[in-house]
């Protein structure tokens, strides 16, 4: 009900809107038109009399304006417009003006939105990267605006790890790995936090990003990871109506896949059954009966089923993954009058992603979208508006996730069959746990539907010449319904035809669940700017804000229905089961910022702010976090005068802390829950501790230190920015883990860590125009980050020693060190490193007699031949094992097995002790993009490339990458392709490959080949065009002719291809596999009225 009101407010606001803009009176006292150099209307130029006597005016699409107002009583106009020089100009009596406006070729004075407010960007003082979202993201099939922005910033890590609809959201990260909890930026979208994956793209003017600690610090403790603003669109000049469609076709980007050869699956799994000494299972008339049935798949069996469905060679990839298609619809009006401007916008995407194989099985999502942004000036003196935003997403209940969980379990020789008929394993041999894919995604019938709602009202009052006061009230909900009920998901046998089992009505259930969240933000502001004697500009902001949170969440299951087509939750007669929590925090804050600029020349500006939050202790319930930055734009400096070819050249430097306190609600207390327990021979319910509490934990503070240096020469064809920073960040918030001995409790929070980030930022930027008509530009950045921990519990030690006259190698890694071996935390080393055993590397010369040499054996680590394998025997007669094994045979070591080196020299290679850290990180060093566009008249072209450079992928992941063979599981295409084998018994068995890529296949155990280890370590550097696009404009006389402001067709494609050898899924996504990336293909027009 909540949400439909906001959406009546917003109706009734666009409908105020509308009235008061048409209410506008048309008198004409002054008037004239604003045009560019070259002749061309400029619309949305405002025109400012001087006195304050009459209100301003805006002009039309026609570039045409009116001041109510006698010539008489108005001294001057003054004429502005974002990118072009403002005019002044002397009315002298005059009734019609007409301007001509220079482009602004000194990009020093654009308008960069930062904390709280807009700046100057000849007057920044700290690494602020701004975004033009219309020109970077402008039609293109981006289905979140989080990965649409992939290499568009330096210094932003843009990271895609899912292309599931609804899910898809890009992990952002701004100057590498500050903490080590959530290292995710601020998200401020218009000014309050919110998720930026919850805004139509199609509503944003622009993207903001505050990288260094003089541009974030104003906002405190919720910093420290970077802030990002996003700006929604505002109306401007006279009404008009755009609406833009896209349809899009979508194909995964995969590149891995299982065997779907059933009968060479089968003799597969026997030969790993070979290599390890055990009988075959499957047997050889099985096998043949798949060839058979495989060389005549349009025959029938005895029962009368098809060969193709009755023995299948299902590629459950091909069959889960399909061409899916989506569509997106956008249609906003704007404009403005005297007092007032507003757009409003609706926005509708339908994205059915890329698993659409059975409508019951639904994956895809549905997103409705309005907003409306209405400002009025009430008075000179009064101006007030409303931001209002709604969305209604609606997501299909097919269980995703159950299909990557079973994927590896299962063969070829299970059927995919269809919903309530799913098939099963046929052969007799097969493994009852063989997974029909389908049969566990098929979730139940139901919705599940998320309403968002984000509401502001603010006013503003000028009290003085250049003193504002501004007040804002917020409030933000989401809320997601669930209802959801069991219906039948039977298995069938296509073999004979028949039914194999079916669901069990006694166990079918019906839940219903909510959750809500909500915020309420107020926000004061204090404003004062001002310049005196033309040469100094001073600024000063002072802020008071309130944050509240809280969350509710509630379900509850039934069971006890009469028939499978009930789904209302009163029918169902047994209770089976309900929950519920709640939680809420706070934050307080007071800030203000002081900037000033001495002729343009000399900047300076500093910030502080003070948050208390509940989520610490009173005692330690504030942190303070200030900043300084300074400026020197020498370019302006007398001596330079004569360097007419420089546009631009700004040294600037900052200082600043900003803080964290991304750590649980109640963190610093102890907390508790009920537990069945039993008491006097009778069972009660208590209560037991959950968490330790720690009273005296504190922020995360994050010094940081930045020194850029800004340049742009003739006429700012050719700009650049480079960054230099150095982030500390102590008094980490980490959990650490306890000891077994403490039960079940988890352990408390406590500032253990310190992490120090060091790097370089560059972007480079070529823009021109040649002739009248066509423009080009291109754009570079990169940023390197490196990131390491500082402090944690304390040093590595790793050496041998003498205790009671027993040589003894002590290694602390275990007390010291915290997370996989692919992301271990330990201090001193990198954020992340991977702790890997070594593969052996001999020399191959094998044993020749006497004493055995440790270096000579196998080149590559593999036992491949029989001088190897003399070798190997010979270091066990010599006393050395290989992880501890002793022994050589099929289960034991055998050829085409991996060896580890002996790093710590025990005798044992490759043992715990063995592991090695070895600089290497998931954590990519440097991030790149390349942007290119261009225009020729009507014609438009853009590309966006983005990379990651400098990072390793550990991709490990049992069965997807390792020989590794379970009867029930599937086998790896490319593992099946090139494998070892060896039969020192049989040397003419076809089988043979002893210079195989990968260990030998083995049945049920991995026999140390599957160790996390270098053997699967790959660079995960890559390269990727993300957008390609090109459009049409129809020219202004010919669309006006049929009533259209302006119309473009464009066609855009995203993730067109990677260069890269990693061998898995997709470096973007790492080593999980999961849902894959879209590569999508759209085809679109917008169109102005």
């Amino acid at each position: 009900m909540k949400f439909k009101n906001s959406l009546f407010l917003l109706v009734v606001s666009a409908l105020a809107a509308s009235a008061i803009s048409m209410s506008a009176q048309n008198s004409q006292v002054i008037k004239g038109t604003v045009v560019s150099e070259d002749g061309k209307p400029l619309p949305g130029v405002v025109v400012l009399p001087d006195g304050g006597k009459a209100d301003a005016a805006v002009t039309d699409e026609n570039g045409a304006w009116t001041v109510n107002a006698a010539p008489s009583s108005v001294d001057g106009i003054e004429v502005s417009c974002l990118g072009f020089i403002t005019v002044r100009e002397q009315v002298g009596g005059r009734s019609v003006i007409n301007i001509i406006m220079k482009e602004d070729t000194q990009l020093l004075d654009e308008v960069v939105v930062v904390g709280y407010g807009v700046q100057k960007k000849g007057n920044l003082t700290g690494s602020v990267t701004q975004i033009n979202f219309n020109d970077a993201i402008e039609s293109r099939p981006a289905m979140t605006t989080s990965s649409a922005l992939a290499g568009l910033s330096a210094g932003l890590q843009v990271r895609q790890t899912s292309g599931q609809p609804g899910e898809d959201s890009a992990s952002l990260r701004i100057r590498g790995n500050t903490t080590l909890n959530n290292n995710s930026p601020l998200v401020l979208v218009d000014g309050v936090e919110w998720s930026m994956d919850d805004v139509n793209p199609a509503d944003i003017e622009s993207v903001t990003v505050l990288k260094d600690a003089s541009s974030t610090a104003i906002y405190g403790s919720r910093a420290a990871n970077g802030v990002i603003l996003i700006t929604t669109k505002k109306g401007s000049g006279k009404a008009s109506v755009t609406y833009s469609v896209q349809a899009v076709m979508q194909t995964p980007y995969n590149k891995i896949g299982w065997l779907s050869d059933y009968a060479t699956h089968m003799e597969l799994v026997n030969e790993a059954a070979d290599n390890v000494d055990q009988a075959h299972i499957f047997s050889d008339s099985t096998i043949a009966a798949w060839k058979a049935a495989q060389a005549n798949p349009d025959g029938v069996n005895e029962y009368g089923v098809k060969n193709s469905i009755a023995y299948p060679n299902t590629d459950w990839f091909k069959e889960l993954f399909s061409t899916g298609f989506s569509q997106e619809h956008n249609v906003s009006v704007q404009g403005s009058s005297e007092k007032v401007r507003y757009p409003v916008s609706l926005g509708y995407l339908d994205n059915n992603g890329v698993m659409t194989r059975f409508k019951e099985i639904d994956s895809g999502t549905s997103k409705f979208n309005i907003r409306t942004n209405v400002e009025a000036k009430v008075t000179n003196w009064l101006t007030m508006g409303a931001r209002i935003f709604g969305q209604k997403q609606d997501y299909g209940l097919a269980n995703v996730k159950n299909a990557f969980s079973y994927i590896y379990q299962t063969t070829p020789g299970v059927y995919p069959g269809e919903p309530d008929k799913w098939g099963r394993a046929v052969a007799t041999e097969e493994s009852t746990s063989a997974n029909n894919i389908f049969a566990q995604m098929a979730g139940p019938a139901g919705h599940k539907t998320t309403y968002r709602m984000n509401a502001s009202l603010y006013g503003v009052v000028n009290l003085y010449k250049g003193l504002t006061f501004e007040a804002t009230g917020n409030y933000a909900q989401i809320y997601t319904d669930q209802n959801s009920y069991a219906r039948k998901n039977g298995m069938w046998n296509y073999m004979n035809d028949t039914r194999f089992s079916e669901s069990n009505l006694a166990n079918a259930n019906n839940s219903n669940s909510y959750g809500m969240n909500y915020r309420i933000n107020t926000e004061m502001l204090l404003r004062y700017n001002n310049t005196f004697a033309e040469k100094h500009e001073v600024g000063a902001l002072a802020g008071f804000t309130t944050n509240y949170y809280k969350q509710r969440a509630f379900s509850v299951s039934k069971k006890g229905a009469a028939d499978w087509s009930i789904s209302e939750m009163d029918k169902y007669t047994d209770y089976d089961s309900s929950s519920s929590s709640t939680a809420e925090w706070s934050l307080m804050s007071w800030f203000g910022r002081v900037n000033y600029a001495y002729d343009s020349r000399y900047l300076v500006e500093a910030n502080f702010r003070a948050d208390g939050s509940s989520r610490f202790s009173p005692k330690s319930r504030w942190g303070f976090f200030p900043s300084f930055s300074a400026g020197w734009r020498i370019n302006q400096e007398e001596f330079m005068r004569e360097a007419t070819w420089l546009s631009n050249l700004k040294l600037r430097a900052s200082w600043g802390i900003t803080g964290n306190n991304n750590v649980g609600n109640y963190s610093w207390q102890s907390t508790y829950q009920s537990v069945k327990i039993v008491t006097g021979g009778a069972g009660t319910t208590g209560f037991v501790q959950k968490e330790l509490g720690n009273e005296n934990l504190e922020w995360e503070t994050t010094y940081t230190t930045n020194v850029g240096l800004d340049f742009g020469i003739f006429d700012n064809i050719l700009t650049a920015e480079m960054d230099f920073y150095v982030k500390n960040t102590s008094g980490i918030l980490y959990r650490p883990t306890v000891y077994e001995t403490m039960g079940n409790i988890t352990g408390a929070y406590a500032n253990l860590a310190a992490v120090r980030n060091t790097g370089f930022e560059l972007t480079l930027a070529h823009n021109n125009t040649i002739g009248k008509d066509f423009r080009y530009g291109i754009s570079l950045n990169l940023g390197y980050n490196k990131g390491i921990v500082t402090k944690y519990q304390g040093q590595l030690q790793q050496y041998w020693t003498e205790i009671d006259g027993k040589r003894v190698y002590v290694n602390n890694l275990a007390q010291v060190s915290q997370g996989s071996n692919t992301a271990k935390i330990l201090e001193g080393h990198v954020y992340g490193e991977h702790l890997l055993y070594q593969v052996y590397k001999g020399s191959g010369r094998g044993y020749t007699g006497g004493e055995v040499d440790v270096n000579a054996g196998p080149k590559d680590g593999m036992i491949r031949t029989e001088a190897d394998m003399a070798w190997v025997k010979a270091m066990i007669d010599a006393g050395y094992s290989f992880r501890g094994v002793k022994k050589v045979g099929k289960d034991q070591l055998w050829y085409g097995d991996l060896l580890y080196q002996d790093v710590n020299g025990d005798k044992n290679y490759g043992d715990s002790n063995d592991q090695v850290l070895n600089g290497h990180t998931n954590n990519p060093l440097v991030n790149a993009g390349l942007s290119l566009n261009l225009s020729w008249k009507g014609i438009d072209f853009s590309a966006v490339f983005s990379g990651a450079f400098g990072f390793w992928l550990n991709w490990g992941t049992q069965y997807y990458n390792t020989t590794k063979v379970t009867n029930g599981h599937g086998i790896a295409r490319h593992i099946a392709a090139d494998h070892y084998f060896y039969d020192p018994d049989n040397l003419t068995d076809s089988r043979t490959n002893i210079h195989g890529k990968n260990p030998r296949l083995t049945l049920n155990d991995d026999f140390s080949n599957a160790m996390t280890s270098d053997f699967r370590e790959y660079r995960g550097d890559y390269v990727k065009l993300k957008n390609l696009q090109i459009g049409y404009t129809l020219p202004q006389n010919i669309s006006r002719k049929i009533a259209m402001q302006k119309f473009r067709v464009f066609i855009s494609a995203e993730n067109l291809f990677t260069i890269t050898k990693y061998p898995g899924l997709d470096p973007e996504i790492g080593t999980t596999i999961g849902y894959p990336l879209m590569r999508s293909v759209s085809l679109g027009a917008q169109i102005s009225f």
